[in-house]
């Protein structure tokens, strides 16, 4: 059984968020918390030990390689809400053996899971 990580820390607001600092350091399965609106561009890019993130439908954005060359990535959850997955996000997840994709996406940029185990 593999541990679940929030992930998230509190600022100011005390309303979660993440930074680059801390998403780097994840490891195992993500949970975005359900306060974010987005995940910025190359935020986890690069973090070989996240195996599996849930994205809630509160995010509305995952910007540019928000996850890319993450090559321990296997799974991702994405859930109904989320609008926009920009250019080449998952790029380079080289285990990303399946994604479960919202009918809200309304636009996804190219390359979005190029070079991943993903098939049609």
């Amino acid at each position: 059984m593999r541990k679940i990580v929030k992930a998230w820390r509190t600022k100011g607001n005390r309303r979660p968020y993440i930074d680059i600092f801390h998403a780097m350091r994840m490891r195992g399965d993500v949970v975005i918390p359900d306060t974010m609106t987005e995940i910025c561009g190359s935020l986890f890019a690069g973090n070989a030990e996240i195996t599996s993130v849930t994205v809630p439908g509160t995010v509305k954005r995952i910007g540019v390689r928000a996850f890319a060359n993450c090559t321990g990535l296997e799974e991702v959850q994405l859930n109904e809400g989320i609008e926009t997955i920009e250019d080449n996000a998952f790029t380079g997840c080289d285990r990303l053996k399946r994604v479960v994709y919202p009918d809200s996406v309304t636009q996804y940029s190219g390359h979005t899971f190029w070079d991943t185990r993903m098939t049609a």
